[in-house]
């Protein structure tokens, strides 16, 4: 409705300035207008914090608002925990076994070591029993079978504990703890970008036109809660007739005047409507019936602070080409 409003005034004074014979003229006049950002957040909640008012000037990154997030607190401390356990289990692994489980790999060599040397002699007092016919060779090839199960069982034992000491043999179960370190990673940051949709920043520097939501209130997602106008969003409106848009075109420059701004402003035409629109019915008489205005946007170069929307401004168009004359 504001818009409407400040439409149908520029049109007006537009017309006013053009004369009633169409003659083209330097000065039109228009309005400030804003491209507003306004900001909210992609999920639903209650606005738990606001840390801006109407009129505060803010920078980029600044926070604006939260929302309640219990649950994605608790979701990512959770994340943490299971990272932290995923850590601790890869590290495990990946390190030597611990000292307890080599030292019991120890004491079982020593005694596989006493078990061959005790074969060993064992088999030789055999060999010179069986030499002698005092028994039989099959208690001598039992003899020989015990000394060969007790010498393998050192070379087993001794690879186990050599394998402890350098960490090998788990590789499977290493890769699967990397595995789990990068899923718990996944997780913790899933989980911490859903907290951060929970707190809401200045895309831009700027300066809050509005609050629309406070602490307390309930908002859907998407729903705004406050209003920023970034300086570079500010710009002139104004309607040129189609004489006056012949001398405008994206990249012009435009002087601007109006009440309490500095001297010398000057905007940029950044676009001229392709199509032109009658008078509207507001603006209807016998002699402005068949009027035809084009819409012209342009943006300051400096001193966009000090242009307010709605502030009604007087536009200088640039000087019309000069024509050679016919020879």
């Amino acid at each position: 409705m504001v818009s409407v409003v400040r439409t149908v005034a520029a049109l007006l004074l537009a017309l006013g300035a053009g004369g009633c014979d169409g003659s083209p003229s330097d000065v039109i006049y228009g309005y400030v207008e804003g491209d507003y950002l306004r900001i909210s957040l992609p999920e639903s909640g209650i606005v738990t914090t606001r840390s801006v008012e109407r009129g505060d000037q803010v920078r980029a990154g600044e926070l604006l608002y939260t929302l309640d997030r219990d649950s994605e607190d608790a979701a990512v401390e959770r994340a943490r925990a299971r990272l932290d356990e995923a850590r601790a289990n890869y590290e495990n692994l990946a390190s030597a076994q611990r000292d307890t489980e080599i030292r019991a790999l120890e004491a079982e060599l020593a005694q596989a070591q006493a078990d061959r040397k005790y074969a060993e002699l064992h088999r030789g007092r055999r060999t010179a029993l069986v030499s002698s016919g005092s028994i039989s060779q099959a208690e001598m090839d039992q003899a020989e079978s015990a000394f060969e199960a007790a010498r393998a069982r050192v070379d087993m034992v001794s690879a186990r504990l050599e394998r402890a000491r350098e960490g090998y043999g788990r590789d499977a179960e290493i890769q699967a703890a990397r595995a789990g370190i990068r899923a718990a990673e996944a997780e913790l940051e899933q989980a911490s970008s859903r907290q951060a949709k929970r707190f809401a920043r200045a895309p831009l520097d700027g300066r809050i036109e509005d609050v629309l939501f406070r602490e307390g209130e309930t908002v859907q997602a998407g729903q705004p809660v406050v209003s920023l106008l970034p300086p570079d969003n500010v710009f002139v409106r104004f309607f040129a007739s189609p004489k006056q848009v012949s001398r405008l075109s994206p990249g012009a420059d435009v002087r601007l005047a109006c009440e309490g701004c500095p001297d010398g402003l000057e905007a940029r035409v950044s676009y001229v409507a392709r199509e032109a629109s009658f008078t509207p019915p507001t603006l209807y008489s016998r002699n402005r019936s068949e009027k035809l205005v084009f819409l012209v946007e342009a943006r300051p170069h400096a001193h966009r602070d000090a242009l307010r929307p709605g502030q009604p401004v007087r536009v200088t168009l640039p000087d019309p080409p000069i024509r050679n004359a016919a020879p």
